[in-house]
C-alpha cells in the first residue's frame, strides 16, 4: 500500500519536468528537438526548465503542410486554337504555317 503513493509523485514529478516538452509538442512548435534536448540535459536545474518553458511557449507554430491533389486541382486540358497544331518531336503548340519549332529548332515536315 505504501508504494501507490510514490509511484503516483513519480509520475507526476515526471510529468511536471516534461512540461516544456509537451506544450512545445502541443503548439507544433519549430524547435521541438531544440527543446527537448534542453529540457533533458538542463531541465533539472529550475533556471533550464524556465528557460525551456519559455521558448515552449514563445515564436510561432510550425505551418501544417497542406497535402494538395495536383491532379484534381489542375488538371485541364488545352484546347488547341484553329491555326494551332503540336509539334510531331516536342508536343509543345506551334502555328499550323510554322516550317520550324520555336521551342525545339528542328524543322517540321
Amino acid at each position: 500500500m505504501e508504494l501507490l503513493p510514490i509511484l503516483g509523485f513519480t509520475v507526476g514529478a515526471i510529468c511536471l519536468y516534461f512540461v516544456p516538452t509537451i506544450v512545445s509538442e502541443c503548439r507544433n512548435h519549430t524547435s521541438n528537438v531544440g527543446i527537448f534536448v534542453l529540457n533533458i540535459l538542463f531541465g533539472w536545474t529550475f533556471l533550464g526548465w524556465g528557460i525551456a518553458l519559455i521558448w515552449a511557449c514563445s515564436g510561432q507554430p510550425r505551418k501544417e503542410q497542406k497535402e494538395y491533389e495536383y491532379e484534381e486541382e489542375y488538371e485541364y486540358e488545352y484546347e488547341l486554337e484553329d491555326d494551332e497544331r503540336e509539334c510531331p518531336i516536342c508536343a509543345e503548340t506551334i502555328k499550323k504555317k510554322a516550317s520550324i519549332c520555336r521551342y525545339c529548332s528542328r524543322e517540321i515536315i
